[in-house]
């Protein structure tokens, strides 16, 4: 579903990827793990076109992606939940899931009321707590939002960068649970963690990154149980 093949990305005059390439197949979730600066949300944003390719291919359902706009990108079903959240502060719970809706073109007035249903069942806080700014959520529930604001979209595939940074062991749990449910349910799942052995826990496939770099990979539960790779890299 996902492919990149020889990836490189420069910011500025700094080189940043070098020669990455990777596969993420149609309903799998794929954990990218490393140290923070190993690159993976770097990967994240080219994949996505918020960054420019600099050499080699970014495929997504046999799309080229590197002439496109971001915009045009989660059209075709790829959407990108980033670090940090970047939900609207001053909007309700409801107008930054509307957000999401709004990106998705000809969707009626039925189809995005069913979704917000859907989305305030899978989080029943966000339905509690939907005429109220987004500025006045818990980080838990912020990121929570973002999720479910990229679910509005009824992705394709999911990209997430460190959805579990900052966030209390429930929340996280809450949040892991919720990736699985979604790769159970069809949708790929691309997920960049620093928290490697959760992210691997999880995950059907794995690859590990280190100085812009694959520097191993392999099916998640044998990346676990290689104890030189957690010592080396995830440790």
């Amino acid at each position: 579903m996902i492919e990149i093949s020889g990836v490189a990305t420069r910011i500025g005059k700094l080189q940043i990827l070098s020669n990455i390439t990777l596969g993420v197949p149609a309903g799998k979730l794929v954990s990218i793990v490393g140290a923070n600066g190993a690159g993976k949300t770097t990967l994240l944003r080219t994949i996505s076109r918020l960054l420019p390719v600099a050499a080699g291919s970014v495929r997504f359902e046999g799309h080229d992606l590197a002439a496109l706009q971001p915009q045009r990108v989660a059209e075709l079903g790829l959407v990108h939940v980033p670090q940090g959240r970047q939900i609207v502060p001053n909007l309700t719970v409801e107008d930054n899931l509307l957000i999401g809706a709004r990106h998705v073109r000809s969707l009626s007035a039925a189809v995005i009321a069913q979704r917000l249903a859907l989305e305030y069942q899978r989080f029943p806080v966000l339905s509690e707590r939907r005429h109220v700014a987004g500025s006045s959520l818990s980080g838990g529930e912020q990121q929570m939002l973002a999720i479910s604001r990229a679910l509005m979209m009824k992705p394709k595939a999911l990209m997430l960068d460190e959805p579990s940074l900052g966030l209390a062991p429930r929340i996280v749990a809450l949040i892991m649970e919720t990736l699985q449910a979604l790769r159970d349910g069809g949708t790929t799942v691309l997920l960049v963690e620093q928290a490697a052995m959760l992210a691997l826990g999880i995950a059907d496939f794995g690859y590990v990154m280190k100085n812009g770099r694959v520097a191993m990979s392999g099916a998640a539960r044998d990346l676990l149980a290689d104890r030189m790779l957690v010592q080396s890299y995830l440790s």
